[in-house]
This record gives C-alpha cells, sequence and structure tokens, in this order.
C-alpha cells in the first residue's frame, strides 16, 4: 500500500514476502523492516535526506525534483513512460538503479523498481489506485 499526502508525507507498507514499511513525515523517516524501526532525522542525515528525495521524487512521479547527482533515461512504448535513474556520488552505495513506469494516461505511478548494488531488487506494483482517499494521520506516524 502506498499513500501520499501533500506536500511531505509518505508512506509505503510492503507486505510480502517481509513486512517492511517506509514512512516519511517532513524531515522525519522511519524504516520497519521485519520488525526492527530505525528512525532518522532528514536534517542531520545527508544520506538519508537525499534516499527522501530520491523516494519522493520517484513514488509520486515528479522527477524534476531530483538533482543532477542522477543520470535520466525515457522511453515509451502505447502505455507508458519508463524513467530509468541511475544514482552516483554515495547514492551508488545503496541503490544501482531505479526504474519508474509512468502511466501515460494520468502520469501515475504504475510500477516501480529499485535495484541493490547486488542485483537484488524490490519491484512494487500500483493497482486499484484511488485518488484523494482522507487518510488518517498515523498513517504517517514516524514515532
Amino acid at each position: 500500500m502506498f499513500y501520499y499526502r501533500k506536500p511531505d508525507k509518505i508512506c509505503l507498507d510492503y507486505q510480502k514476502p517481509v513486512k517492511y514499511l517506509i514512512v516519511i513525515n517532513g524531515d522525519k523517516i522511519r524504516v520497519d523492516s521485519d520488525g526492527k524501526t530505525n528512525t532518522y532525522d532528514l536534517g542531520r542525515n545527508k544520506m538519508m535526506s537525499q534516499i527522501n528525495v530520491l523516494i519522493s521524487a520517484c513514488m509520486t512521479g515528479d522527477i524534476d525534483k531530483l538533482s543532477s547527482a542522477y543520470s535520466l533515461t525515457v522511453n515509451e512504448n502505447d502505455r507508458q513512460y519508463l524513467v530509468g535513474v541511475l544514482p552516483s556520488g554515495s547514492a551508488k552505495s545503496y541503490m544501482k538503479s531505479i526504474d519508474i513506469y509512468l502511466d501515460k494516461k494520468d502520469f501515475s505511478v504504475q510500477k516501480l523498481k529499485i535495484t541493490e548494488p547486488s542485483d537484488d531488487y524490490t519491484e512494487y506494483e500500483f493497482t486499484a489506485k484511488k485518488k484523494n482517499p482522507l487518510i488518517p494521520d498515523a498513517k504517517f506516524s514516524v514515532k
């Protein structure tokens, strides 16, 4: 499940094959990985701040937010755009590439594939999309 509230709240709740949760709320980010929780202050952690920008841009499809520190490629077919994101600098140590699939009809994110340097990857597919639903504040809690 993916939840987004402008301007700076994201919740990505991944259930299979393991539970994984990323919550971004303003300048804080919480990562829950199979029962282990870490919370970061983005103002004090440059690497996590870069991850925040990258995740926010990719999950919302707003790739204009990405700085020149990322190399972008764009391909298309009759249904979608594929934006390839290659990080540089310190971001390369935790991400090899990101592929963002955007629906040509409404530019919403259809699929997101994040590949690690080891070539392991996580792929998110977005179906049953709902725009502008009421989302409880608890979804964006970083406590």
